[in-house]
């Protein structure tokens, strides 16, 4: 009589996927009648952000920036502390000094928000059940996977109601609109479609003529780079540097994701003349 045996490895299936190559070893003399499974697993485990350990991330406040008195409190805050920079005599140390002063006068002036909702159709019950969805995420165990594989659908059903809701009103506002020849009619149909982001990248010479040569477009290249990093000099003017500066902080582009110091352009922009110059 033949016995066939057969061997298995359990694996959840959540990582089935990172199973490689799976064979059993007949060969291994571990006394046993059984013969050992060996599986190679490659899995890649996800990073827990560090900003989303104690809550919602938060952003800086800047529109307060926008009322002049805010603005003015901010300037003269940064600028009191940035007197005591001419006792620095290291870079790190004095670009250290300026990030915590800017920072400790924007959290006494601006303070920080929670990002609010980007949809028009989201609901503050959705933005709850997202939160406590986040917060069972990290949960490793058997119940708190369960309860976040059952917030997780059931805020897909919140949001495909909530989103088909929304539609169906603003159609039938614009039913309305149509049946009585309102001129918002069009307004109203241009808000439900889906924004249109056109990037043109153009090259132009001088005189303002598209280029469309390769050749033409690596010798205007060229030219820009000569002349961007030519400086004919003798000596450089600290007040020139300091305008330079200004003009290149003012350019800045707002409302954008801050960097690693966590100091978005807003507070740069806000420092006046004396705060560059210091």
């Amino acid at each position: 009589m033949l016995c066939i045996s057969t061997w298995y490895i359990i694996i959840d299936k959540r990582y089935r996927n990172g199973v490689r190559n799976c064979k059993a070893r007949q060969d291994a003399d571990c006394g046993s009648d059984h013969n050992p499974v060996l599986a190679y697993i490659n899995i890649k485990l996800q990073k827990i952000s560090s900003n989303r350990s104690t809550g919602m991330a938060s952003h800086w406040n800047t529109e307060l920036l926008k009322d002049d008195n805010i603005q003015q409190q901010f300037k003269e805050l940064t600028n009191a502390e940035l007197q005591n920079t001419t006792d620095v005599d290291e870079h790190e140390d004095l670009w250290m000094y300026i990030k915590s002063s800017i920072l400790e006068a924007a959290e006494d002036t601006c303070g920080k928000q929670v990002p609010t909702k980007r949809r028009h159709w989201m609901t503050t019950d959705i933005l709850d059940k997202m939160e406590e969805r986040r917060l069972c995420k990290n949960d490793i165990t058997e119940t708190g996977q369960r309860k976040y594989r059952q917030l997780r659908q059931e805020i897909q059903r919140l949001c495909r109601r909530a989103n088909n809701e929304f539609t169906n009103n603003n159609c039938s506002e614009i039913e309305k609109l149509e049946a009585t020849h309102n001129p918002l009619l069009h307004k109203k149909i241009k808000e439900m479609l889906p924004k249109k982001y056109t990037n043109t990248q153009s090259i132009k010479d001088k005189h303002g003529n598209l280029l469309q040569d390769p050749q033409d477009i690596l010798e205007r290249w060229a030219q820009y780079v000569e002349e961007l990093y030519d400086d004919t000099r003798s000596s450089v003017d600290k007040s020139t540097v300091s305008h330079e500066v200004s003009t290149v902080i003012q350019k800045l582009t707002r409302n954008t994701a801050t960097g690693s110091d966590n100091i978005p352009a807003e507070f740069l922009q806000s420092l006046g003349e004396e705060g560059i110059q210091d």
